[in-house]
C-alpha cells in the first residue's frame, strides 16, 4: 500500500456512455469489446463528505464550532445552561446536515418509508453526537 492510498480513494462516477456503441477492432473490422470506463478521479480523503459524516469527523466538528463560539461570545456562553443548549443545536444542525447528504444521494434512491426511518435514527445520532461532544469538551476544559 502507497503512502497516496492512506489519504486518497477512488471516486466512482456512473457510466455515462448510455448504451451500445460501435467498437472497431485493432485492424479495424467490426466487433470486439467496447473500451473500458475511464479512471476516476482522485481526490483526498480529508475533503470528502465521508470525512465530515463519520463519528469522529462529526464529533470534532461539534466541538469545534462549540468552543469556536465559547470563545467568541464568552459572555452568553458562560452560563452552564445556555452553553448546553447551544451544542445541542449544533448537534442537531450537523446531524441533519448529514442526513440531508445521505437523502439526496444521487446515486440512491430512498423511498419515503426509508426517508422515514432514516430522519428518526438521524436524531438519536445526533443525540449520540452531543453526548461525544459534551464529553469531548467537558474532557478538554479539566
Amino acid at each position: 500500500m502507497s503512502l497516496s492510498a492512506l489519504f486518497n480513494r477512488q471516486l466512482d462516477r456512473p457510466d455515462t456512455r448510455g448504451g451500445l456503441e460501435s467498437v472497431t477492432t485493432a485492424d479495424g473490422a467490426p466487433g470486439g469489446q467496447p473500451p473500458g470506463p475511464t479512471e476516476p478521479p482522485v481526490v483526498g480523503a480529508f475533503i470528502t463528505e465521508q470525512s465530515l459524516t463519520s463519528f469522529a469527523g462529526a464529533t470534532g466538528a461539534i466541538s469545534v464550532i462549540w468552543g469556536t463560539l465559547k470563545a467568541l461570545v464568552p459572555g452568553v456562553t458562560q452560563i452552564p445552561a445556555v452553553s448546553l443548549w447551544i451544542g445541542f443545536g449544533i448537534s442537531i444542525v450537523v446531524g441533519m446536515l448529514i442526513y440531508w447528504i445521505n437523502i439526496t444521494d444521487p446515486q440512491t434512491k430512498p423511498t419515503p418509508r426509508q426517508k422515514a426511518i432514516g430522519f428518526g435514527i438521524a436524531v438519536l445520532n445526533s443525540l449520540v453526537l452531543f453526548m461525544a461532544s459534551f464529553g469531548a469538551t467537558t474532557l478538554v476544559a479539566k
